[in-house]
This record gives C-alpha cells, structure tokens and sequence, in this order.
C-alpha cells in the first residue's frame, strides 16, 4: 500500500470516531443458525484504520465475544491500545432469552420493547462477559438495532457505560410485527427532535441534555443528516405515486456510513462538518459487511474492493482535519473540557446543523 497521510496531530483536533457493530453474519437474513466467519476477515480494516491513525470501537454482540478468532482479535487491539472493545446488545439472542414474540430471531425485538427486569439482566450478563472474555473495561455502548430509552440507559450507566452511542437524530425506526403479534407494545424507536451533537444525557428523558452537567453517560449521536429533498418535502417520501421517485433522487437521510455508492455525500459531511466546526464525526460499519457475502450490500469480493477504496478516499480527507479517537478517549476528552467550560454542555438542540447542498 502507498504511505498515507497520518491524522492531523493537533490534540484540539474534531474527533472522528469509527464505529463497528460487531456481530453475526448477513442477520439482515433472520438465520436461524448465527455463524461468525466475518471474524476472518476484521484485520484488514483495522490495518487500514491504523494506517490512518484511526482508532475502531468494536461494538461487539454476544456471539462475537463467543467466537474464538474475533477474542483474539479482540485481545490483541486492547494490549496494543489501537481501539476498543465496547457492548452492543441484541436483545433477542443475549442472555437470558425470554421470549417476547411467538419467534424473536425473526422478529429481532428492540431492547426497549423487555420489562425492566430483563433489560437488568441483559445488560448485566453482556457487561459481565465482555469484560471477562477480553479482560478490559467495557464503558461504550450501541444499542442493537439503535434502541435506547431511560430504562436501558439506567441499566447501562449501573453495569459501568459512560457513553453511548445508539442516538440516531431525526430517524424514527420501527419493527415489523409478526402476524398475530400483539400491537400493543412499544416496537418503535423515534429520536426525531434528538440532538445531533454530544451531550450528557438525562437518564429520565434521553432526549434532553442533563442540564446539572452531573450526568453519567454521554451521548454521542451517530452522524445523520437529512437530505436536501427530505428536509423540504418530506411528504414525497410518504406519497405511494411520489415515493419511489424521491428515494431514487435522494435518500430521506444522508449517512457516515459506507455503502459503495455514497462516497460523495460523506465527503460532504466532511466537508460541511469542517467549516461548521462540529466537535465530531462517527462513521459506522458492521463487521459483516468486511466479508464478501456477509451482508446484502456488500455481495462479492468485487463490491468490498470498491468499499476499500472508497474508504482510503474517506479516511484520507478525514486525517486532513479530525483526530481518530475511540468512544471512551471522547468521551474522556469531552468530559476534560466540559469540566472547563460548562457552556459545552448546554442544550445541543440549538447546535443542529443546517445549510448546504444535499
């Protein structure tokens, strides 16, 4: 490989923070049976990332802190301090199982959607074997399938989470229920109105900044902008004759999140986060999708070469500008200055960001 430029080396530097929801294969699919092959194949990105002075937070599930190649793994980036390991929680696969629906490997059910109890008992036991199996503090959190609410982020700040990143603003996500499913239940997660900068979360009300500064957990929303076509007609997207129309246009938001086809947009977001000055960046992956087949996005070796290359585009205009940092190193940094300057922690709503062309 070509010497790359490192990461800008100043320590007041904007954060870019790389995200990996680490988990089984393709279970965009429902298997009935989670295999963990994508283990294989994790090295090459974080060679990639550290070539670039960029430190990973694997955000692991229960199956790949079980999985024998990816502790090994796992170990090795802990002892030599080039990323973390942090907790990523499926709530229909982790310990202790209670079934909710009439078959929730197909159903996948948010963490929000159990009584308070099992959430307890969930997060206890995730917290327990991640510390154990890779023998380090485990103190970041995504929740699976983004799902955060003041039951769970209690749970977590008690099983030792300091930050969190599960927040994904102005995305509403909701579950498709199964035939015959009780409709009663609570199978969305809505974070429109959330903030889209860090902020030290209420754990009453997770979509307000603690306004005491005392708070616990820190909440550093996943980077998500709504597109230009969204942010001015977003009744398009809902109207059947319009809708399809609009999605081939411009999706309803714009990601930090690599697909093969929206390199552009994310240098927009570089682009627009630098002369707007935002504090930080976070770019999310799953692990699957680093393995030719392991994802419906990513099919063959072809497609993951393509992603490869764009992430050296990515990665490079980034180290221009940001500094690499994993979600505790924020989290800790954030905390050092807020402890500084309060002001940092006001109410982050008036911070969203605007302008630009999408």
């Amino acid at each position: 490989m070509a010497e790359l430029r490192p990461v800008a080396p100043a320590r007041s530097a904007p954060a870019f923070i790389v995200t990996v929801d680490t988990e089984g294969d393709n279970l965009w699919g429902r298997p009935r049976t989670v295999t963990t092959h994508n283990a294989r194949f994790v090295q090459r990105f974080q060679g990639l990332c550290e070539s670039f002075g960029l430190r990973p937070t694997w955000l692991t599930n229960h199956e790949m802190a079980r999985c024998q190649t990816f502790l090994a793994f796992g170990r090795d980036v802990v002892r030599r301090s080039t990323g973390e390991i942090g907790m990523h929680l499926h709530a229909w696969n982790s310990p202790p199982l209670v079934p909710l629906t009439s078959d929730d490997m197909r159903a996948q059910p948010f963490l929000t959607e159990y009584p308070a109890e099992v959430v307890e008992a969930k997060v206890a036991h995730m917290a327990r074997l991640l510390r154990e199996r890779f023998e380090c503090e485990i103190v970041s959190h995504r929740g699976g399938r983004w799902a955060l609410d003041a039951i769970s982020a209690q749970a977590l700040v008690r099983h030792g989470i300091r930050v969190d990143c599960s927040v994904t603003p102005g995305v509403r996500w909701q579950r498709q229920r199964l035939h015959g499913e009780d409709s009663t239940g609570a199978a969305v997660v809505d974070y429109r109105g959330f903030p889209m900068r860090p902020y030290l979360l209420d754990l009453a009300e997770p979509s307000r900044a603690d306004r005491s500064g005392r708070s616990p957990l820190l909440e550093v929303p996943m980077t998500v902008l709504p597109s230009g076509l969204y942010r001015t007609l977003p009744q398009a997207y809902r109207v059947p004759l319009l809708r399809r129309w609009s999605w081939a246009w411009q999706p309803t938001h714009h990601w930090m999140y690599p697909n093969g086809r929206n390199l552009e947009a994310m240098l927009r977001i570089v682009r627009r986060a630098v002369d707007q000055r935002w504090p930080h960046l976070e770019m999310v992956l799953h692990s699957s999708e680093l393995m030719p087949g392991g994802s419906p996005t990513f099919g063959d070796a072809a497609v993951i070469e393509k992603l490869y290359r764009d992430l050296e585009v990515l990665f490079r205009s980034v180290s221009a500008h940001f500094r690499g940092l994993t979600l505790a190193e924020f989290a800790a940094q954030w905390q050092a200055r807020t402890s500084t300057h309060p002001v940092a922690n006001a109410d982050p709503q008036t911070a969203v960001a605007t302008g630009g062309r999408w």
